[in-house]
């Protein structure tokens, strides 16, 4: 699938099957996609595209992430997330299973598991204004790279090698408008640096 912004741009195998996602895990990444989605950093814009994303690895190293065109809704429940079961940036592809296709940002989130083992959770936000004050100020992605290619992947793969995001927690997508990225070895510290960002505009 290569499609319009919002939209999934990788190669989806997709299983549509529900899978085990242990409620632990769920009542941990439910709440904070709540949160982000009540302040209006995850959500749909007036043309019904959705933007921001959650994930969170499992105990086997997989990770579950918010499934694609959920963005709209307030709460989600288990059938809107995805369980990433493999993935191939070379070939763009991503295997997934659920009631909902994966995100279009899941390899995004899978560079950045893949760029450092100890990061168990990743969020993905939409803040124009912070956007513009973060761009070029903390680690950015370059400019001229499309937001869900493997180009994207592979350059978030370098600001892990060549700058010191590992310890900031957070990037942004220069190519990407509002898009920012932050992580964490659990997801109150991945929504933390996010909320204490946004916190600086006065929100």
């Amino acid at each position: 699938m290569n499609t319009k912004e919002g939209y999934l741009k990788f190669n989806c195998v997709w299983e549509d099957a529900s899978f085990d996602f242990p409620d632990n895990l769920f009542e941990t990444i439910n709440p904070w996609r709540n949160k982000l989605h009540e302040k209006g950093l995850v959500g749909c814009n007036s043309e019904g595209i959705g933007y921001g994303n959650v994930s969170i690895k499992t105990s086997d190293g997989r990770f579950i992430i918010t499934g694609t065109a959920t963005g709209h809704k307030k709460t989600l429940s288990k059938n809107d997330y995805a369980l990433i079961t493999g993935y191939n940036i070379s070939e763009n592809r991503v295997f997934c299973t659920g009631r909902t296709r994966a995100s279009a940002e899941t390899m995004s989130h899978a560079a950045v598991y893949e760029s450092n083992g100890t990061i168990t959770s990743v969020i993905h936000i939409h803040q124009l204004q912070l956007w513009n004050n973060l761009k070029g100020v903390l680690p950015t992605t370059d400019a001229a790279i499309e937001y869900g290619t493997p180009q994207m992947a592979f350059e978030i793969m370098r600001l892990f090698k060549e700058t010191g995001v590992s310890r900031q927690g957070i990037f942004v997508m220069g190519g990407h408008e509002e898009g920012i990225i932050s992580f964490g070895k659990n997801l109150d510290e991945a929504g933390k640096v996010i909320l204490e960002y946004f916190k600086s505009l006065g929100k």
